[in-house]
């Protein structure tokens, strides 16, 4: 398949004029066979017999004619077709001849991929030459503080436009770059109602500061989560330092520019798009049946020899529960069809002078649980006013509101519960304690009622951003922007009588007591915080020409940023009445707590850049930044980064003219550039001393004393160095794009906590003082690639195929001086050479078998416990193994060990077993075109990455309540995933049964799938609109873990279960008049 497709795009390459004689037979059949399906009306013409009076009247003509490219090749497949016509047309053959009937004075409109479409008088000679459709390389591409061509780009970008980003149906429009921009690492692990996505670019560098990109929108922070997706133009993401290093330390990892659409001149134009989905049919483990909970609990007494003599009652009762049908599915009971909706108003137009659009947006999403809802109000407007030649000013303006239901889900519990009971009382209320026999669990459903627990955010975000624009001589441009910003949110909670958290607490003691003997257990909270800001910058650009051969473009750039925030929360226990919500906390009869607090921070920068130009070949950019930050000490606040990059278009060199039939673009790129990052937090280099009270025989005395983290005023920049190789790659008039970029990125100064000796005395008795320093240093490399192909174009049918690819490697490469080998960092172990979130743990190798009794012995297990990989162990003989040990001297000593000295497994023999970023990954776009249908198919592979599976360490020797796809160890089954189903057997007694639980997390899923039907021009004219398009979107429709343990389960979680990841099934509108 793929020789035919390459071998057709090649046909009408003088590359191959020596085989023409060959080929030509072969060719007059293919494009006879083409011409037959894109114009079967023209094929037949000269066969059928018309009656049309309009036809006989008309006087008919024959135009032959070829067509040529600039160089005189002729091109083959070029489509000649009749101007309002929509069946009669033609091919140009092998030598780029065309035949077509048409009537007198008719226009011809000649097409080719690559080639800038004619319109030509029909007449019986003509002679076509199409020119090269350079837009491709002349395409505008944002970067920091300007644009540039694609053609004169030298750093690593990548560009997604609107078209794309409308093709997944979601409030968030960075769920659209999932797997489409190599580098970007972005994951949905939630199906929580207005969760968002994870976001990494080109690894994890720090182990304190964030890793999350800094979003730009219009030039000016902004807030993507709440931007409305249908308001984008484009999307740029700056991937290497010599691109980023522009914005200082707030693009250290990287810079995501987000280009809103704008008012054009003419006809004022609106656009409604909607859509409406069902969200549900979460992939889940599914748990053991009521009834094989009972035989899997019988079955491990039989291994155990206890059926006679355990004689609990409990499994009797349970299985006439069974037997009677009262048995509780928690899933299902508590899980719903969740459904969302969107409605989108935009209005756009404006004179030669004026320019305006205007946006309002809602969307409404309904999780699978009840009061799991997310509702999103935003606006956008924005406005370009030239009031005279060399003086513009203009507005853009972002507001967004939002209302977040989150309700008190546990998933994993309800999932482990016991399943027999019944949820309902025989007056159709909530049974408190559903189950049989057991008094400690608790209801799920009941904080479904709104009256006993309730817990809401409200979100307001406002940014308004103006500037004006003065271009007082040709090529001198000085544009001047304020961004100013606002935010307000509001957390309200209540937990009152009848919740389930107050019978979690309180027992079933509270079924008959008072409000007053249980109102400890009731309790409301509200907390409010608010920040604002503004940044000003001032951009001046000058681009000029010497000799017509040179061109540069000098940039200045000066930024200023102020922000501050405040809080404060209110804590209340002992609401006596449900009515009171949060609203009225001073009536709360249990304790009361308030708290407040104040942050600001400031920063400055200064930037200069210089782009340069020669004939359009050769390229250089270069740019330094010096940038200030308030959270460093004084003398440490100002650092200075430059960067550099290169560029060598080699297709435009005379060397390579031999190739322009084949080749339209080959550019190498080199860039190098540094980047900085304050990964503290304010007031982190100041010395804080507290107050607090402390006991002093029958004494309460004032004392005062240092946090465990002392401060350190020398923290400053952790600084990262970036170099990027990249080449583009365009063959046969576009028809292939290639993109590829290979980095390496040391990040030096890395913050990270040390013990302070305790000499200098200590925290408390068991604890010592603690300092953060730039002692770590951590490296990425990789590899990036972008291909897109255009595998058959033609009048009526298209396919395009976009692949990219992503693979990094990071790592540890210091810890400081006289650092531990293994650091523990919360869930993840900090060890040199592995990546900075490593999981380390036992090593499970699978379950002992009859047959390896003798060396099971030697670490004190038997056949069906847990087997365990020993670092520098190894087997000598059956029951004989060895163990070497490294001494303090660095030499190494050997024990042996056996049934009767056996080795027991200790936290040392831990190891690295896995990462949580994945090795690579790979996205795969599909689109095809078929008149008026479109199909858009997406395919996404995450490979490398590990997780940690909570259901494993539910499994029980006792049976009972896990997964039933588990395959545990039996005599008469010996697996190797789980060990011995045995009640005598508790295997979590092993210090390493939770290892069993990191399991391979990659996958292969299809992430959406599109089919889009748009109604043909000339129709929606008759009824006054401009474009009509309906479609249907399902999302998440095949999901493929690599581990078998993760059966019925999305990998993309991540190890989470509370909000599991949907399928969703969207269906929409956009109608524009």
């Amino acid at each position: 398949m793929l020789f035919f497709k390459i071998s057709t795009m090649y046909q009408n390459k003088k590359h191959f004029s020596r085989w023409s004689n060959l080929y030509r037979p072969l060719c007059s059949v293919a494009v006879l066979c083409t011409s037959l399906l894109v114009v079967p009306d023209a094929a037949f013409a000269t066969g059928i017999q018309t009656t049309s009076i309009r036809t006989q009247q008309q006087q008919q003509i024959v135009v032959k004619g070829k067509v040529v490219d600039a160089s005189g090749e002729a091109i083959i497949g070029a489509t000649i077709l009749q101007v309002g016509s929509q069946s009669n047309g033609a091919i140009t053959d092998i030598d780029g001849n065309f035949t077509i009937k048409v009537p007198a004075g008719t226009t011809l409109e000649i097409s080719y991929i690559g080639y800038i479409t004619q319109r030509v008088k029909a007449q019986s000679n003509l002679n076509v030459t199409l020119a090269e459709d350079t837009k491709t390389l002349d395409e505008v591409i944002v970067v920091g503080y300007g644009t540039v061509k694609k053609r004169d780009l030298t750093g690593a970008v990548s560009s997604v436009k609107s078209d794309v980003v409308k093709l997944t149906p979601s409030a968030n429009p960075m769920e659209a770059l999932q797997g489409r921009v190599a580098g970007l690492d972005i994951t949905k692990s939630s199906g929580q109602a207005g969760t968002g996505v994870s976001l990494q670019l080109r690894g994890n560098r720090s182990i304190t500061a964030s890793g999350k990109p800094l979003f730009i929108i219009d030039g000016m922070p902004g807030d993507y989560e709440t931007l409305n997706p249908n308001d984008i133009e484009s999307i740029e993401v700056l991937k290497d330092a010599s691109s980023t290093a522009v914005y200082g330390s707030s693009g250290s990892n990287g810079v995501v520019i987000i280009t809103t659409k704008k008012g054009e001149e003419g006809k004022l134009s609106v656009n409604f798009n909607t859509y409406l989905g069902f969200n549900g049919w979460s992939t889940l483990p599914k748990m053991n049946s009521p009834q094989r909970w009972l035989d899997t609990r019988m079955e491990a007494r039989k291994w155990a020899g206890t059926i006679e003599d355990d004689g609990t009652i409990y499994d009797e009762i349970y299985q006439d529960a069974v037997n009677a049908g009262h048995t509780i599915d928690w899933v299902d009971a508590m899980m719903q069809t969740g459904s969302t909706q969107n409605y989108s108003l935009s209005i756009s137009g404006g004179t030669k002078k004026t320019q305006a659009y205007f946006s309002l947006n809602y969307s409404n999403e309904q999780g699978q649980y009840t009061n799991d809802e997310y509702k999103l109000y935003s606006s956008t407007a924005r406005i370009n006013q030239e009031i005279t030649q060399w003086f513009a000013a203009g507005m853009h303006m972002q507001t967004s509101y939002t209302t977040q239901e989150k309700t008190s889900s546990d998933l994993s519990q309800a999932m482990r519960a016991n399943p027999f009971g019944t949820l309902y009382k025989e007056d159709g209320s909530l049974n408190e304690y559903p189950v049989l026999e057991d008094n400690r669990q608790v209801n799920l459903l009941l904080n479904q009622n709104r009256d006993v627990y309730r817990n809401n955010a409200n979100k307001f975000k406002i940014y308004l951003q103006p500037y004006i624009r003065i271009t007082p001589l040709k090529g001198l441009n000085l544009e001047s922007r304020l961004s100013l910003n606002l935010n307000y949110n509001t957390t309200n909670k209540f937990v009152g009588y009848g919740s389930y958290q107050f019978y979690d607490q309180a027992g079933t003691g509270a079924l008959n007591a008072s409000k007053e003997e249980t109102s400890q257990y009731t309790s409301a909270s509200i907390s409010n915080s608010r920040s604002w800001g503004y940044s000003w910058e001032n951009i001046l650009t000058y681009n000029f020409k010497i000799a017509n051969n040179h061109e540069f473009t000098l940039t200045g750039v000066t930024t200023y940023s102020d922000s501050q925030s405040e809080s404060s929360s209110s804590n209340a226990v002992g609401i006596l009445s449900n009515t009171y919500y949060w609203t009225n906390l001073a009536a709360a009869v249990g304790n009361k707590t308030v708290s407040s607090g104040y942050s600001m921070g400031k920063s400055m920068g200064f930037v200069g850049r210089l782009n340069y130009s020669f004939l359009g070949r050769y390229l250089f950019s270069a740019s330094v930044r010096h940038d200030g930050n308030s959270k460093l000490a004084k003398d440490v606040r100002w650092s200075t980064f430059p960067a550099f990059s290169a560029g060598w278009r080699i297709s435009d060199e005379d060397f390579m003219e031999s190739t322009s039939d084949w080749l339209d673009n080959l550019k190498l790129r080199i860039g190098y550039g540094e980047t900085g990052a304050a990964g503290i937090d304010a007031y982190d280099s100041w010395a804080i001393l507290s107050q607090g009270i402390m006991g002093l025989g029958d004494e309460q005395i004032t004392k005062y004393s240092f946090p465990k983290e002392l401060s350190n005023p020398q923290l400053t920049w952790e600084r990262s160095k970036n170099t990027n190789i990249g080449v583009d790659v365009s063959l046969l008039n576009n028809r292939i794009d290639l993109s590829a970029d290979y980095y390496v990125t040391n990040t030096t100064g890395v913050i990270w906590k040390q013990n302070v000796p305790a000499t200098n005395g200590t925290f408390d008795a068991s604890s010592v003082f603690q300092i953060n320093k730039n002692i770590a240093e951590t490296q990425n490399k990789g590899l990036e690639l972008t291909l897109t192909t255009r595998n058959i174009v033609n009048r009526d049918f298209n396919w395009t195929s976009t692949v990219t690819f992503f693979k990094n490697k990071e790592k540890v490469t210091a810890l400081g001086e006289g650092a531990a080998d293994f650091i523990e960092n919360g869930d993840y172990t900090l060890h040199i050479g592995d990546a900075l979130q490593s999981y380390r743990a036992f090593k499970i190798t699978g379950v002992w078998q009859y047959g390896e009794e003798t060396d099971a012995a030697v670490f004190g297990k038997q056949p069906g416990d847990l087997k365990v990989e020993v670092p520098n162990m190894k087997k000598i003989s059956d029951g004989i193994w060895e163990k070497s040990f490294e001494q303090e001297d660095g030499t190494w000593k050997t024990n042996q060990y056996d049934a009767e000295n056996p080795y027991s497994v200790n936290a040392d023999d831990k190891q690295i077993i896995g990462h949580k970023s994945p090795d690579w990954s790979l996205g795969f776009q599909n689109t095809f075109t078929w008149k008026n249908l479109d199909l858009s198919i997406y395919m996404y592979f995450r490979q490398g990455q590990m997780f940690y599976y909570e259901p494993i360490t539910w499994y029980s020797s006792s049976g009972g309540a896990f997964p039933s796809c588990f395959n545990y160890w039996t005599p008469e089954n010996p697996s190797n995933d789980f060990p011995s189903l045995n009640a005598s057997r508790n295997w979590r007694d092993d210090q390493y049964y939770t290892s069993l639980a990191y399991v391979d997390g990659s996958f292969f899923k299809i992430k959406n799938i599109t089919l889009g039907y748009t109604m043909p021009k000339r129709l929606c004219s008759k009824i006054g609109l401009t474009n009509l398009r309906v479609y249907g979107t399902i999302t998440n429709p095949l999901v493929i873990a690599n581990s078998h343990l993760l059966e019925d389960y999305d990998p993309e979680m991540g190890g989470g279960l509370d909000f599991p990841l949907t399928k969703q099934l969207v269906f929409g509108l956009n109608l524009s008049f």
